[in-house]
């Protein structure tokens, strides 16, 4: 009995002496996390709670790496019609397109996942006036290799998905990847003109002469503060169009010391008025994530005249995390104007010839989405322009449209793996999907389009193109 009862409390104090390492285990980890310590004994706390979730991230690699069902799934979304049964004419695998006799012609540069040589994979797709193909490039960051001390870092391509496309007025264009590594410009040919390393994503845009993007840096985890974290250095950069060199770079560091009395950036801090959790009164931890920065654009100067409160070359920016498009001034970081929560984790703000700025509404968990309008010179003013709900039209992450002078609405459905064109009399006139030979239950992601006026290029810039 007495060995028994030795036993018992010898469990009982190994498992106390566990709960209690537990416990001061955690409590490092916290400090750390919460930015309240360096100490190299709380560090390596730290880095023990993480290791389960590394591992974790570890074999989902492993996983993506062997399977080639599970590379497609960062750039497949659910089918949810079926355009062969449609009778819809297909272009080459996989896509499919059909088109009414008043669609708009011009030369249309697509964006995303398509099925190339039997596989999902990044490439820009070009329709002619005549809709058919005369060029499919695949995309991959593979000339990084000669500009980065360390190849290895570079993210492979199946974790990749190209979101962002501009084309330049010669017909070359350039684009970002999502969890890519670069921002580069190809010639009418498919060949690189430059390549300029950084994590760029969601939203490539020319004008004159200028290339704006975002470029985000490391996340940060959940709980850290803003003095530890990336989130400041994120913003929105131009290079050089001809060059790739970077000419002017707008930081949300600059953007919240700007705006001392415009708290917009803080609405992801977290909880700081509790005394018990926050016993020095200190600025508040923030969310991860904090802003997802998803557009940004310049007033162009034809415009200025219809926006009388702002100036040519004002930035429009878009925050998904915080509901939130916003006008800042490039040079001073003064915010001009912001609409809050009249959209819900939206992309794609687009300044307008008649003073509004229509908006890529993704309207998450709602079912459909919508473009709507916001007008910067009233207080809540909204339009719906187009109901998702009219046209089977939903995509609750990514998307973009554009409306062309003639008032016809591209609108790029990624979720759906879909585009499609509105006419001004509300009819549709042009529709297309990237789909999956091998799943009948499966598109591709389609990210961007841009549209070329149909006399602005020519089939002899594509004739090294061999289809």
């Amino acid at each position: 009995m007495l060995d028994r009862n030795i036993s018992v409390r010898a469990f009982a104090a190994a498992a106390l002496i566990l709960l209690i390492g537990a416990v001061l285990l955690g409590w490092a980890a916290t400090l750390v996390a919460r930015d309240k310590t360096t100490h190299r004994a709380a560090q390596v706390a730290f880095l023990i709670t993480q290791f389960p979730e590394d591992v974790h991230d570890s074999f989902e690699e492993l996983r993506l790496m062997l399977s080639a069902s599970a590379r497609e799934e960062l750039v497949s979304v659910p089918a949810d019609v079926d355009p062969v049964a449609r009778g819809y004419r297909p272009l080459s695998e996989g896509i499919f397109i059909d088109a009414q006799p008043d669609y708009a012609r011009g030369w249309r540069y697509l964006g995303g996942a398509f099925r190339v040589n039997g596989t999902a994979q990044n490439a820009v797709v070009i329709l002619s006036p005549d809709l058919e193909m005369v060029a499919l490039w695949p995309i991959g960051e593979q000339a990084l290799r000669n500009v980065v001390g360390n190849p290895d870092a570079i993210t492979p391509d199946y974790r990749k998905l190209l979101h962002g496309l501009a084309v330049l007025p010669d017909g070359s264009f350039a684009f970002a990847m999502d969890n890519g590594t670069s921002l580069q410009r190809f010639d009418t040919c498919g060949g690189l003109v430059w390549i300029k390393p950084g994590s760029f994503h969601h939203s490539v845009h020319y004008s004159e002469g200028r290339l704006w993007a975002l470029r985000d840096f490391d996340y940060a985890p959940v709980g850290a503060g803003w003095e530890n974290s990336h989130w400041g250095q994120t913003g929105a950069v131009a290079v050089d169009a001809e060059t790739g060199e970077e000419r002017l770079a707008l930081s949300f560091d600059q953007i919240r010391a700007a705006n001392p009395n415009i708290s917009l950036i803080d609405l992801p801090r977290m909880q700081e008025d509790e005394p018990w959790l926050n016993p020095e009164h200190v600025e508040g931890l923030y969310m991860q994530d904090p802003f997802h920065l998803n557009d940004v654009e310049p007033l162009p100067a034809d415009m200025a005249a219809a926006f009388p409160q702002f100036a040519a070359g004002d930035l429009m920016i878009s925050a998904r995390t915080l509901n939130t498009v916003l006008v800042v001034d490039p040079e001073t970081a003064q915010i001009k104007w912001y609409a809050t929560g009249q959209t819900n984790r939206q992309h794609d703000p687009d300044w307008r010839s008649d003073g509004t700025i229509s908006v890529f509404d993704n309207r998450m968990g709602r079912r459909t989405s919508q473009i709507v309008a916001l007008q910067p010179a009233e207080v809540m003013g909204r339009e719906v322009l187009l109901d998702g709900a009219e046209h089977d039209f939903y995509s609750f992450i990514r998307g973009k449209h554009s409306f062309r002078p003639d008032g016809t609405l591209a609108v790029i459905s990624a979720q759906q793996g879909r585009v499609f064109e509105i006419a001004p009399d509300g009819r549709r006139v042009f529709e297309l999907y990237s789909t999956d030979p091998d799943d009948p239950a499966r598109n591709f992601a389609i990210t961007s389009m841009a549209f070329v006026p149909e006399g602005d290029l020519t089939m002899e810039e594509f004739s090294c193109n061999d289809i």
